[in-house]
């Protein structure tokens, strides 16, 4: 069952050529900088001591409760009690200041653009609840891109199980040799990989590189807007 799916859009005179599924967090949107702020608000308010923002960049990407089970690990408490009420603090704390600094990568908006006007098919699937990715998308004026976004609630697993694309390949009757994954963690090639897709790594930093290289990414970008030109766009 999905939940909590963005409406589709119809664009007229499009030619489906490719079914882009992109990850959000550190893909799209550099949204570290409010994670970071509300981890560290958290742990704050818990009498912990607050974490860097690299290494909190390193425990993104499989959803709050991971993010937090990491960090409360890091500074040395792992009691199964504070991480539920690191959890509970966690959401309202993050949701009251989500696009605070938050803010696309460079090249981001108008590669979507490019994409969009070639006939590619573009949707977001992020292990972020969707009602936040949703906000994000909005706020940050990048919803009208994609026919579709999903969340981490919005199937019954979430990345790096091949679960979420194979649904939305689905969804939109889409085979796997015309579908690319784009993203930014092993997670998101992991889930590529699974489920027979194209997989594009981006590492905007270069951190992610090797991790990405060892995972099996097809094609690893620094620069985003390189994007559409790669071949698997053209094939």
């Amino acid at each position: 069952m999905l939940v909590g799916s963005i409406i589709e859009r119809g664009f007229i005179g499009m030619t489906h050529h490719k079914l882009c599924i992109f990850d959000m967090d550190g893909t799209l949107v550099d949204t570290l900088p409010d994670i970071t702020n509300a981890v560290n608000r958290v742990l704050t308010q818990l009498d912990l001591p607050s974490l860097p923002p690299d290494e909190i960049e390193g425990y993104v990407g499989q959803g709050a409760r991971w993010l937090l089970q990491c960090a409360l690990q890091s500074v040395g408490d792992s009691d199964a009690s504070l991480l539920s009420e690191a959890r509970q603090r966690f959401l309202p704390t993050y949701k009251a200041h989500l696009t605070e600094h938050s803010r696309p990568f460079p090249g981001v908006v108008e590669t979507l653009a490019q994409l969009q006007q070639e006939g590619h098919t573009l949707t977001v699937c992020t292990n972020k609840p969707i009602d936040l990715a949703q906000i994000i998308l909005q706020d940050l004026e990048l919803e009208s891109f994609f026919q579709a976004a999903f969340g981490g609630d919005s199937f019954e697993r979430k990345k790096p199980d091949p679960m979420p694309l194979l649904r939305i390949m689905e969804r939109f009757s889409t085979p796997p040799t015309n579908t690319v994954m784009v993203g930014d963690t092993i997670y998101d090639i992991q889930a590529g990989r699974q489920a027979g897709t194209w997989t594009c790594g981006i590492s905007h930093n270069g951190v992610r590189t090797q991790q990405l290289q060892d995972t099996g990414a097809h094609v690893i970008l620094s620069d985003f807007t390189t994007l559409p030109n790669q071949d698997f766009f053209r094939s």
